[in-house]
């Protein structure tokens, strides 16, 4: 989803709760952009969620990803493919495991999100946002995030939807310059629920 004026510029209410979590070699410049680019996708889907639906987000490190040397994800000048060893280890669809992370949950009164167990998993019937950001991002000029919607988003609470945000360092900044999604069906249901015709990723999906 393109942002917009409607966006959330997300990192600035989670900066208090992520930055004392960084180490010196993670590149605080990428999360900014990072988060504000991957939930300004995230919110079209959160807008639109039922009002009986509870959301939380799962934002996080991870150190240790599946083989990083052997599988590449070729758009956008390629990246390592963002797979890690949770869940079905040894696979390419396997989670990353978080270093640390923190909870947020979304207040609909305030249209913000509030961070009040921080590190409490999220409750059967709650829809999950988990972002996972590789660590030491100071040392390389380009990152690959891994997402997904658990066990779907608002508006497909029973499939599961995955996306993949590139991020290249550039002379002005990092740069969102690929993505990847297995499924984008749940964004036009949320277009059409909030009447907005912005219902495509801030980055074409790869071809």
């Amino acid at each position: 989803m393109a942002a917009s004026e409607k966006s959330v510029l997300t990192w600035k209410s989670f900066e208090p709760h992520i930055a004392r979590l960084l180490a010196k070699d993670d590149d605080d410049a990428l999360w900014a952009v990072a988060v504000d680019t991957i939930y300004a996708d995230a919110m079209t889907l959160v807008r639109a969620a039922p009002d009986s639906k509870r959301i939380c987000t799962l934002l996080g490190r991870c150190s240790h990803w599946l083989a990083p040397h052997k599988a590449r994800w070729t758009p956008g000048g390629g990246f390592a493919w963002p797979s890690g060893y949770g869940r079905v280890g040894f696979s390419f669809t396997g989670l990353p495991e978080f270093d640390w992370f923190c909870r947020l949950d979304w207040c609909r009164q305030g249209s913000v999100w509030t961070c009040e167990n921080s590190d409490v998993l999220p409750l059967k019937g709650d829809c999950s946002f988990r972002v996972t950001i590789p660590a030491r991002s100071a040392r390389h000029r380009r990152a690959a995030i891994h997402t997904i919607w658990q066990p779907g988003p608002p508006q497909q609470p029973k499939a599961g939807m995955t996306q993949f945000y590139g991020f290249r360092r550039t002379p002005t900044g990092w740069k969102c310059t690929a993505y990847r999604a297995g499924r984008e069906e749940a964004y036009e249901l949320a277009a059409k629920a909030i009447g907005d015709d912005a219902s495509a990723p801030s980055v074409e999906p790869e071809r």
